[in-house]
């Protein structure tokens, strides 16, 4: 019997435990289960509704016989895709490779994954009996008005919540939970791949849904310029217009208008800039971004802030500190004029005050004191270092409320992302993995490699063995070296999509070790095998 075969018996058991009498039609309802819960119903082995400690070890033992790779006494993680395929529904399922891998040698015991399972059997277990239910493995939930069989119509969407943060477990600073959005859940912590101009460059919506991406970000800048906030209006949106249909975080401008400073002219008012593209004069407020954010249909707008270099003097780190907690209070003010699509999405504010502790908890209270759905931490990730980051994110996290996510803004490289996951940052967005793919730099467990490097040419194996990805399932580091040394379209591509995949994956990996209370293990392990190279490092 397959895996796929009795994930669908467990789920149909779970269905008609308890039919409703005879000629009453049974109410619609959704039911809930994690893959792992649904392997373990179907390890019922006498059927009795419930499985125990032994039942569970046995089958576990079964379903890894069946792996390639098994009789050696270990396997790869490609194999143990294929077994997660089979046994939980999906190569991408949780429990991930990485978390069964606990010794981080890239093989997969059955002693690994006995000990997983045997946690899941432990957080099921909530009577604490030694025995699983059906009860204790999902949760039924009745149809809310509209749904019927799984079907939900387009209207449904507003029925989910505006905004809700639920924090469902904590290992240290860190947290793991979900955002509710109408648009979907984003489950936390969360990479938002980057997609400038209404894409994620070289990657189809489709794929990066596929990568494991709950949400992605969105540049006013940009857009405002070409094709133009009204335009994008006009056309339903960037959801509409992007095939994107997740939500969407859009940022300011802000980070643009400090990076293009030679063409700005900064007043209280806002930011006087000229067009990188063709020269023209436009005006970025806090109204005006905000209103930008809205024609484009943001599901979650950032507040208009300054930013300025953590090598600034102390006068002007407190000037434009304070300057953008009188814009934060604009932004949120014509935010919440927006009406309908301030009743439906969310606003978050931007803490500033470079690297001062003193600054940063002035700009903290004065965002509570507005209130905002969610908090970013700005101003960091612009040349100060990976140390001085940390020490900063060793206080400023710690400022801003407890019970709403919080947002680094830019970050980052991948040992950048554990470090500030223990530090209790939630949410993440950067180009690197998007732009290190088209130029031909692959990350990977062990840290990221070039591969043009001519010692890639007759190098058959994957870009990362312990990476799930489809490109590392089928392509070959030779052949992702002749694509991309050949300025191949495909070779930026499927270095885009790998990159993608696996700054998701670790985020998955995070969500798990702080679910199991392992997250410094984990992070250490990750550390111990990933070599941090400097830009334009060959490798």
């Amino acid at each position: 019997m397959t895996g796929g075969m009795l994930v669908a018996i467990a789920l149909l058991q779970a269905i008609v435990a308890a039919p409703p009498p005879a000629g009453t039609p049974q109410p619609p309802a959704t039911i809930f289960a994690e893959p792992a819960a649904l392997f373990i119903a179907a390890c019922d082995a006498n059927g009795d509704g419930r499985v125990t400690q032994p039942e569970l070890t046995a089958c576990v033992a079964r379903s890894y016989a069946t792996a390639e790779g098994a009789a050696s006494g270990s396997i790869g993680y490609i194999a143990y895709a294929d077994w997660a395929q089979a046994w939980l529904g999906d190569r991408n399922a949780l429990p991930s490779p990485f978390e069964v891998d606990r010794d981080g040698d890239n093989r997969i015991t059955l002693a690994e994954l006995q000990t997983r399972f045997a946690q899941f059997f432990t957080r099921f277990d909530r009577d604490k009996d030694g025995i699983l239910t059906r009860s204790e493995l999902i949760t039924i939930r009745a149809a809310a008005p509209g749904e019927r069989y799984g079907i939900r119509k387009k209207t449904d969407i507003m029925t989910r919540p505006r905004f809700d943060f639920t924090i469902s477990a904590t290992d240290g600073k860190a947290r793991t939970g979900v955002i509710a959005m109408q648009r979907g859940d984003i489950r936390t912590p969360a990479f938002m791949p980057v997609g400038t101009a209404a894409t994620v460059k070289g990657m189809k919506p489709a794929d990066v849904v596929g990568a494991g991406a709950d949400i992605i970000l969105g540049n006013t800048y940009h857009l405002m310029l070409r094709p133009g906030a009204e335009r994008v209006a006009r056309l339903g949106g960037l959801h509409a217009f992007s095939g994107w249909s997740k939500p969407i975080l859009t940022d300011s401008g802000g980070y643009q208008v400090m990076s293009l400073a030679d063409l700005t002219k900064r007043s209280e008012e806002g930011v006087s800039f000229k067009s990188h593209l063709d020269g023209t004069r436009h005006l970025l407020s806090p109204e005006r971004s905000i209103e930008i954010q809205r024609l484009l249909g943001s599901n979650i707008v950032m507040a208009f802030d300054e930013l300025v270099p953590t090598t600034s003097t102390r006068e002007v780190q407190a000037a434009a500190m304070e300057r953008s907690m009188r814009w934060a209070k604009r932004s949120r003010a014509a935010f919440d004029a927006g009406e309908a699509h301030a009743e439906n999405n969310a606003i978050f504010g931007i803490q500033q005050g470079a690297l001062n502790e003193g600054f940063r908890k002035s700009s903290a209270d004065a965002l509570i004191d507005i209130g905002f759905d969610g908090y970013a931490v700005g101003g960091l990730a612009v040349g100060e270092g990976q140390e001085a980051m940390f020490g900063c994110l060793d206080f400023a996290p710690d400022q801003l409320p407890v019970d709403k996510p919080r947002y680094l803004m830019g970050v980052g490289k991948p040992d950048d992302i554990v470090g500030a996951v223990e530090r209790g940052i939630d949410m993440f967005d950067c180009v690197m993995p998007t732009r290190s793919g088209r130029t031909g730099q692959a990350f990977t467990r062990t840290g990221p490699i070039n591969i043009r490097n001519a010692k890639f040419g007759e190098d058959t194996g994957p870009l990362d063995p312990a990476c799930p990805c489809p490109v590392c399932a089928t392509w070959s580091r030779a052949y992702l070296h002749h694509l991309v040394r050949s300025g191949e379209m495909l070779g930026a591509m499927l270095m885009t999509e790998h990159n993608i995949w696996f700054y998701e994956t670790l985020m998955a990996d995070l969500r798990a070790a702080i679910a199991a209370g392992a997250l410094t293990q984990f992070a250490n392990a990750f550390r111990a095998q990933y070599v941090r190279k400097s830009e334009g490092e060959q490798t």
